[in-house]
């Protein structure tokens, strides 16, 4: 069996693909809801930024 690495661009693309996001998505009654406390989140210094995202130091 040929072991594959799923860091790679391809390896992502392809796990994200129309018909593969299927197999990852949870039904509604496995679900289920969550919440933070927001006062004990600390979000530090940015470290990292794209185009469409950034990164924070979080603890």
């Amino acid at each position: 069996m040929e072991r594959r690495r799923f860091d790679s661009l391809e390896s992502w693309s392809m796990i994200l693909e129309s018909e593969n996001v299927e197999t990852w998505e949870a039904s509604k009654e496995d679900q289920e809801e969550w919440t933070a406390d927001l006062s004990q989140l600390f979000i530090g210094n940015k470290f990292a930024s794209e185009a469409h995202s950034r990164i924070y130091l979080g603890k």
